[in-house]
């Protein structure tokens, strides 16, 4: 059982009250942490970015063994730019309205923040689970394609997803705001 031992500001930058982090930019370390085993006496250190690395990566790896079977359960990501909303909470509760409205439960999700490569837009992935939905044909059918202020959200099946945890769990952390969150999931998943 490892206890925290010392929680050391990396610089002196950021142990002053400015912040060291900018908007819309990857999320520099700002304590550097130690942890301790009292029993052995072994000392483990890290960063603040790489424990929330770890947490996020934890929530990605529950929410996919949770909802593994192909047979039992679908996933639908849905993805959205700042320029919609910079508020996931309002365009989740117009995902669970629409589901609501067409009968599909929703089991659990799962939201990250991530800044494009080609062009540097900040935007939201979010990855549903619901039943299995036995639609022919890989395209998403319309009545479960959304809009949220008269804008399209991009939407599709999760068809590989292994490539898509991966590719959820390579992300950056990013920073857009003091307190801001830039991942989370549901309370609890529903099997």
């Amino acid at each position: 059982m490892y206890k925290i031992k010392r929680r050391d500001p990396i610089s002196i930058e950021s142990s002053s009250k400015n912040d060291v982090n900018y908007i819309n930019c990857k999320r520099l370390p700002i304590h550097l942490i130690c942890f301790y085993n009292p029993l052995t006496g072994q000392r483990y250190y890290t960063d603040d970015v790489k424990l929330m690395e770890r947490k996020r990566n934890s929530q990605i790896d529950e929410f996919f063994r949770v909802f593994s079977s192909e047979s039992k359960y679908t996933m639908l990501e849905f993805g959205f730019d700042f320029d919609m909303t910079d508020s996931i909470s309002k365009v989740l509760l117009v995902v669970k309205r629409n589901f609501d409205r067409m009968g599909i439960p929703n089991l659990g999700f799962i939201w990250l923040v991530d800044k494009g490569e080609k062009n540097g837009t900040m935007h939201f992935h979010l990855t549903v689970a619901t039943e299995f939905l036995n639609y022919s044909g890989k395209k998403l059918p319309k009545h479960l394609k959304m809009a949220f202020k008269n804008k399209k959200i991009h939407s599709q099946f999760v068809k590989d997803r292994v490539r898509w945890k991966k590719y959820l769990k390579q992300k950056d952390i990013m920073y857009i705001g003091k307190r801001k969150r830039v991942f989370s999931k549901s309370r609890k998943f529903i099997k």
